[in-house]
């Protein structure tokens, strides 16, 4: 083989490496750049909360975190909430759209995003006074976003994770997961409910029976739950789900019996 052609291999491989590398950047870019603002908002707009005892000494019940409002607000007037659990990657700001696809692609700041934002249906109240409040967000190939929602199918993690809070700027809650499993992207469980009766009772009994793990968490007719939702690629149009029933937490530091 001649020096000229062997140089021509040589050039031709290094470019060939290059455009490689060049396409893994590419690809690789958009889950960083996400996962960087995200990680930028929680390091800017929330902070450690110091835990609390109450008159005998006993530790209150409070949210780990507490957040800025005022100052998300500020970014964007979309944001109404907060959502954290702790040991997991969900640490997000929680916005609600005019409709269902407003924070599809378009992140927390109203910036043009393939990873989109936690959001609340549309249909729902802001104040999380219906029955059932419905949280979605993307499952996300890092990782990231609502991914992990998969993991509360087993049972190991369930039992590590039982607690998400829900932060907002007139109180917060502390949603008990009492099921996990997966659904249809039309199912039932998407069906919105406000106020007690027998078909939301009856629903209630019906997801708690879905789940692929136990809780041990009691429901009353009256309790106000939240679904938090997210694609699975397990099968079709599958959507990986968890419930959990709010607990609203006082201004002084304790849950609300």
């Amino acid at each position: 083989m001649s020096r000229k052609i062997r140089k021509l291999l040589t050039i031709i491989f290094a470019l060939i490496f290059v455009i490689c590398c060049a396409i893994v950047v590419v690809n690789k870019w958009p889950y960083w750049k996400n996962s960087m603002d995200n990680k930028k908002a929680a390091d800017t707009y929330t902070e450690k909360n110091e835990s609390k005892t109450g008159p005998s000494s006993e530790k209150l019940v409070i949210a780990p975190i507490k957040v800025d409002f005022e100052a998300l607000k500020a970014v964007n007037s979309d944001i109404y909430g907060w959502i954290y659990c702790e040991g997991t990657n969900i640490n997000y700001p929680l916005l609600q759209g005019k409709n269902n696809d407003s924070y599809i692609h378009t992140n927390y700041k109203g910036e043009s995003n393939f990873a989109g934002a936690i959001f609340v249906d549309s249909a729902n109240l802001k104040d999380f006074q219906d029955n059932n409040t419905i949280i979605y967000g993307h499952n996300m190939a890092d990782g990231s976003m609502f991914a992990e929602l998969s993991n509360w199918q087993m049972q190991d993690f369930f039992d590590a994770h039982k607690v998400i809070w829900i932060l907002t700027p007139d109180g917060d809650y502390m949603a008990e997961l009492f099921s996990a499993y997966i659904t249809d992207a039309n199912s039932y469980v998407y069906t919105i409910y406000r106020g007690e009766g027998p078909e939301y009772s009856s629903y209630i009994k019906r997801v708690s029976g879905e789940s692929y793990v136990r809780s041990g968490v009691e429901i009353e007719s009256d309790s106000k739950c939240v679904l938090l939702s997210t694609c699975t690629y397990a099968e079709g149009d599958a959507r990986s789900v968890i419930h959990g029933v709010l607990k609203p937490v006082d201004s002084v530091g304790g849950v609300k019996k």
